[in-house]
């Protein structure tokens, strides 16, 4: 049985559990394994954010111990505050906690990488009883591969620009609709990608039953095969907690769950908002791969031919290159700009263009529905991940093929020629146009693809 957290009972039948719990505690007499312990508050001022990347970068391969606070046994790895009444196992391959470090598993080609089918995770999956589900039934859990980090900085920020100019679109929608008396529909898009249109009325109400790709609050979340994640900080909130147990306090603190130690573990402040923020800004500063002059490769003509382009697009323009930590969208339970006098401000080292910048991470960051019957291996899933339907995926960035075999959403799909098989819905014109070309022309076409990430790809 799960509690989520509120005034109740239980809050003083848990807390004498976990004191007693805690007492019961052997010392670890190795010490905790987390040496870096940066002020958000400091950092990118008398706190050098060149020291906080470093310390980010040690956070990422500390392999946690209990003296961490590692482990959970009396919460969940829901993405939000959710007790157990019993305890729980220490390390459980479906639910979690499953690894000892975030470079257990993002380690492909490099720390920071992706993963191989062997670092699969499985998301949302469920409780029964006392201990984690021990099923991978899609019924389930959603099984996903190990995605690689490099680049995310970018992204974030192409995701945030995007964000605004649409919520910009439907701001001006909603005061034409006031101004003339009358309902106002508006076809929305953002970087030359097409997301539906929307209706609005002179009171402000908004139908979104038109949107394509997106949710209704028009907040590009480019994170995770469903696209449901807003920031790297909320991934890694969402990720400490499933898979280490470690409880960043901005989620799992007293202020806002009333418990010092919510997972009962013996171990109070577990993980600070300094240590979250650096963790965070290394991930950003990874840099992205290098796919400069790409479109020399024989390949890449034949990429545009068949259509992949119209969803993985090829180059994506930036106003900016500034990476701003906390994310203005984040959601509750994450540090916002709102909750900090501290917005660290990191540049990236993107590709300056004209009076901007540009990421060549073959993504268009919306979702496609990607299966039918003809071709239905992404209608594997069983189990909604915040209301997106089973069938639509967020566009997978291409950027990194070079170095991140497997392939597909839940890393099955030994090769490039299978995962571009797999591809219906949306993106079977596509699919049909790649299986017309000559036996020559889908060799090129793939070994272009396979080098993407790589300067050897440049001819």
């Amino acid at each position: 049985m799960n509690f989520k957290v509120g005034p109740s009972l239980y809050t003083a039948i848990f807390g004498l559990v976990w004191c007693a719990m805690a007492q019961g505690t052997p010392e670890i007499y190795d010490g905790p394994a987390i040496s870096v312990f940066p002020d958000h508050e400091k950092i990118g001022k008398n706190y050098p954010l060149k020291q906080a990347l470093s310390d980010g970068k040690r956070l990422f391969i500390t392999k946690f111990n209990t003296a961490d606070g590692a482990g959970r046994p009396f919460a969940t790895e829901h993405n939000f505050p959710t007790r157990r009444s019993e305890s729980g196992p220490s390390f459980q391959r479906i639910a979690g906690p499953d690894a000892s470090s975030c470079a257990g598993c993002h380690n492909q080609p490099a720390v920071g990488g992706s993963g191989e089918f062997a670092t699969n995770v499985f998301v949302a999956a469920p409780q029964f009883g006392s201990t984690p589900n021990e099923s991978i039934n899609a019924v389930f859990a959603n099984e996903r591969n190990t995605r690689s980090l490099w680049g995310i900085g970018g992204i974030e920020i192409a995701a945030t620009e995007m964000s605004r100019e649409l919520m910009r679109q439907r701001d001006t929608a909603i005061q034409r609709a006031q101004k003339e008396g009358h309902d106002v529909e508006v076809k929305l898009s953002a970087k030359g990608v097409p997301f539906g249109s929307i209706v609005v009325t002179p009171e402000g109400d908004l139908d979104s039953t038109r949107l394509e790709g997106i949710s209704p609050d028009l907040v590009i979340k480019p994170f995770n095969a469903k696209g449901t994640v807003v920031s790297i900080r909320d991934f890694t909130v969402v990720a400490l907690n499933q898979h280490h147990g470690i409880e960043p306090i901005e989620m799992f603190g007293e202020t806002r769950t009333g418990f010092k130690d919510f997972d009962g573990d013996g171990k109070e402040g577990e993980f600070s908002n300094g240590q979250t923020t650096a963790l965070t800004l290394w991930q950003a500063s990874l840099p992205a791969p290098n796919n400069q002059g790409f479109q020399k490769h024989p390949g890449f003509q034949l990429f545009k031919q068949v259509g992949c382009d119209s969803c993985h697009i090829p180059a994506m323009h930036l106003q900016s290159n500034v990476f701003k930590e906390p994310n203005e969208f984040n959601r509750e339970g994450v540090l916002a700009p709102a909750d900090t006098k501290n917005v660290v401000r990191m540049p990236l080292a993107l590709a300056h263009v004209g009076k901007g910048y540009v990421i060549n991470a073959y993504t268009d960051l919306k979702r496609h529905v990607m299966c039918d019957d003809k071709r239905n291996y992404f209608c594997n899933e069983r189990k909604k991940q915040d209301k997106v339907p089973l069938n639509e995926f967020m566009t997978s960035r291409l950027w990194d093929l070079h170095t991140k075999a497997p392939y597909c959403h839940r890393g099955d799909c030994t090769s490039i020629t299978e995962a571009i098989e797999a591809h219906g819905g949306e993106a079977a014109a596509a699919t049909d146009a790649f299986d017309a070309l000559p036996r020559k022309d889908k060799i090129t076409l793939v070994q272009f693809l396979k080098s993407l990430g790589s300067r050897d790809a440049v001819h």
